[in-house]
């Protein structure tokens, strides 16, 4: 059997395409045998400038876009376009624009547990479905465990000890060193790029000509 072919996946917790791109990333993989394609998430930044804790999503809404209202229409495209994928966007509900590092660094620790992909996903939900504060340590750990997370308090030993920090450093830098301005983006191989959430085609089609002979 063939080496699998790697993806790295860049994406932010607090990027709604991101989750869109990955529910349709997933069911292009399940068209392949087990073991075809590698996944390695990759933490990227979209607010890298952030308060620790975030700030209150209406005021990080009304500074961007000039107000909740004037958002509203961005909001119920990307609602309409996550139904299609069974994600259930609850914008109303959603407390803080975070800084997502505290999640990202639970990501990189969940990968030592064999638990990266459930992790993600987790994360994801907790703040774009659940409407909760992913830079919360207590929810961070807690959604994790929900999620079937092997060993919860080693998890959070290692988070109250400030590890992931390398591992996340590592991925912004890989991504500043090849000029990643914006998520998701897939990369197969490191030598086939997928930007965007694209139609689910777009990842079948992607996935195919990754494997196919050079």
């Amino acid at each position: 059997m063939s080496e699998p072919v790697t993806l790295d996946v860049l994406a932010d917790i607090a990027c709604p395409w991101c989750l869109i791109g990955l529910r349709r990333l997933e069911r292009a993989l399940r068209e392949h045998p087990p073991g075809t394609f590698a996944v390695r998430h990759r933490a990227f930044e979209l607010q890298p400038q952030m308060p620790e804790r975030g700030v209150p999503f209406a005021e990080f809404i009304a500074q961007r876009f000039g107000s909740v209202d004037a958002a509203g229409p961005i909001f119920a495209r990307v609602a309409a376009e996550g139904a299609k994928d069974g994600i259930a966007f609850v914008f109303d509900a959603t407390p803080v624009a975070p800084n997502t590092r505290l999640a990202h660094r639970a990501i990189a620790l969940a990968r030592d547990q064999g638990f990266e992909q459930e992790a993600v996903e987790a994360l994801f939900l907790a703040y774009f479905t659940e409407g909760l504060d992913v830079t919360d340590f207590a929810v961070v750990v807690e959604r994790l465990a929900d999620a079937g997370l092997p060993d919860p308090p080693a998890l959070a030993l290692r988070l109250r000890a400030g590890e992931g920090e390398d591992s996340v450093a590592e991925d912004q830098s890989i991504a500043a060193q090849i000029g990643v301005s914006g998520v998701p983006l897939v990369i197969a191989g490191r030598r086939l790029a997928l930007h965007g959430a694209q139609d689910p085609a777009a990842y079948s089609a992607f996935l195919q000509q990754a494997i196919a002979p050079e």
